[in-house]
């Protein structure tokens, strides 16, 4: 005679126990992720300052005084130490004292007599999405001038 030995599983009804720790479990995670979202101040098309500072300097290393340096809309004439500083618009959006960005638009341009012409898009120099809040709003740059 040959002996089989059958197994068979049954299904068992999980402890109150279990289940309310699994309740608990999947509704903290999603709380988790959700509360941050619905309590944090969102902003969208909040207008920010930028403040470029540019140094404008020729191919030796010396500052060029009265360089003509615009940005976007706004000009100005740099320093005798070749520095000027633009202010500039920009929309941003992002939580309010955690993240920021600015879309920059626009260009960049600086000219001063017997110098070549120098331009750029601020998209190619800082990023098309600029992060104010971790890279600040003062935005340096050096731009050198040929002859």
């Amino acid at each position: 005679m040959s002996s089989e030995t059958t197994f068979t599983r049954r299904w068992k009804r999980p402890s109150p126990a279990f289940v309310l720790v699994i309740v608990i479990t999947v509704a903290g995670l999603i709380i988790s992720f959700a509360l941050p979202g619905l309590v944090l101040a969102r902003f969208a098309n909040l207008p920010t300052t930028l403040l470029f500072q540019v140094r404008v300097i020729d191919d030796q290393g010396v500052p060029i005084p009265n360089a003509n340096v615009v940005v976007g809309n706004t000009s100005a004439q740099t320093d005798t130490d070749g520095c000027v500083a633009v202010p500039g618009q920009y929309l941003a959006k992002g939580v309010k004292g955690l993240t920021g960005t600015c879309r920059l638009r626009g260009d960049i341009r600086v000219e001063a007599p017997g110098y070549l012409a120098w331009r750029a898009t601020l998209g190619d120099l800082f990023g098309r999405n600029y992060d104010y809040v971790a890279k600040g709003t003062n935005v340096p740059h050096e731009v050198t001038l040929r002859r």
